[in-house]
């Protein structure tokens, strides 16, 4: 039986914007930038506008990507699930994840597979380069 281990990382704003392009194409939403949503005096962040009966799955490929701590606002036919932590004049988002010890490239969890840095399939060296690991934890 493996460990798990729950950690954060932090990826540059272009890998942050192709993640959330990455969620918008698996779960039939639509990237929103721009938004100030209740409490945010004004302050805007990213989130998905999609149709109430894409919400589950837009939360889940989110969750899937490390978004957490959605906030939903309806916008008459659609909901628009937005992230007040991720505001959009930041240059580096931090994200969550949850790997199993086969993940991890040394003790010390610097370093992750091609999960948390970029798909190895796709080759993408460039998001690699731009994923920093800032926190990592066993899951008891």
């Amino acid at each position: 039986m493996s460990e798990q281990y729950v950690g954060q990382r932090q990826v540059h704003r272009e890998a942050f914007l192709a993640i959330l392009d990455g969620v918008a194409e698996r779960a039939n939403c639509v990237v929103t930038s721009g938004y100030s949503g209740r409490g945010m005096a004004g302050v805007t962040c990213y989130g998905f506008t999609c149709s109430p009966l894409y919400r589950e799955l837009v939360l889940n490929e989110a969750a899937d990507a490390g978004l957490i701590g959605a906030r939903r606002d309806s916008l008459g036919h659609d909901d628009i699930l937005y992230f007040p932590q991720h505001e959009c004049g930041d240059q580096v988002f931090t994200l969550e994840f949850i790997a199993d010890d086969a993940d991890i490239v040394d003790e010390d969890g610097d370093s992750f597979d091609g999960n948390f840095c970029g798909d190895e399939e796709d080759g993408d060296e460039e998001t690699k380069d731009e994923t920093r690991v800032i926190y990592v934890g066993r899951v008891r």
